[in-house]
């Protein structure tokens, strides 16, 4: 996950933790919510979906909020 000037940006991983597949871009213009969902989880909500994320800790979750 990265963020642009524009949009959120991500990929889905691979089983060996690399990036695979499509670009995937969450325009800021589109963004609804974005909160916790728990220690190390946010969410970003849209008006066409929930995206989570998986952080790799607490600090981190906080820092992409």
């Amino acid at each position: 996950m990265f963020a642009e000037d524009d949009a959120l940006c991500y990929q889905h991983l691979s089983s060996d933790m690399q990036p695979s597949g499509e670009l995937k871009r969450i325009p800021y213009s589109s963004i609804e919510f974005v909160g916790p969902f728990d220690d190390t989880q946010f969410v970003v909500k849209t008006s066409q979906r929930a995206y989570t994320f998986l952080c790799e800790s607490f600090e981190s979750r906080t820092r992409w909020m």
